[in-house]
C-alpha cells in the first residue's frame, strides 16, 4: 500500500506543474490493435467470434520545462488477450513519470522511467506484424 501512495505522489508531484501549463507541452497518443475473426475453432464458445481488440492505448503529455529539463507523464491500457472474459476490462495505469535532466552527452532521470533496452529495440523494429522481439 505504502509503495501505490508513493507513486501517485510522484505522479502528483511530475504531472502538476506541467498541466497548469498545458499550452507550452504536447499531448499525443496513439493505439493499435487488431480485428479478428474466428471462423473455425476448436472451442465452441469462440468459434464464429469477430471483434475489435485493442492491444494497447497510450496517452503522453510532453513539456519542455527549460533546455536542460524535460518532463513527461504517459498513461497506458494494456489487454493481452482479445477473447478472455477479461477482455475489454484494460485499466489505464502510469508507464511513465519522469523529469529528465539532459546536459551535452549526459543525463538522469528521476521517476518513472522505461528500461532503456526496450526503448532501443522498440526504434529499431518499429511497426511490426509480430508482438515478440528477439530480445524478448
Amino acid at each position: 500500500m505504502k509503495k501505490s501512495v508513493m507513486q501517485m505522489l510522484m505522479v502528483l508531484f511530475l504531472a502538476i506543474p506541467g498541466l497548469l501549463h498545458a499550452q507550452d507541452g504536447k499531448f499525443s497518443g496513439y493505439m493499435f490493435g487488431d480485428f479478428y475473426w474466428f471462423a473455425a475453432d476448436h472451442r465452441s464458445d469462440v468459434e464464429g467470434r469477430n471483434g475489435i481488440w485493442f492491444r494497447r492505448i497510450y496517452f503522453t503529455y510532453d513539456k519542455k520545462l527549460s533546455t536542460a529539463f524535460l518532463m513527461r507523464f504517459r498513461l497506458e491500457m494494456a489487454n493481452p488477450d482479445g477473447i478472455s472474459k477479461a477482455a475489454g476490462r484494460a485499466v489505464p495505469f502510469v508507464k511513465d513519470a519522469y523529469l529528465k535532466w539532459k546536459k551535452e552527452d549526459r543525463q538522469i532521470i528521476i521517476g518513472i522511467s522505461p528500461t532503456p533496452t526496450w526503448e532501443v529495440i522498440e526504434k529499431v523494429w518499429g511497426y511490426r506484424s509480430v508482438e515478440k522481439t528477439p530480445l524478448d
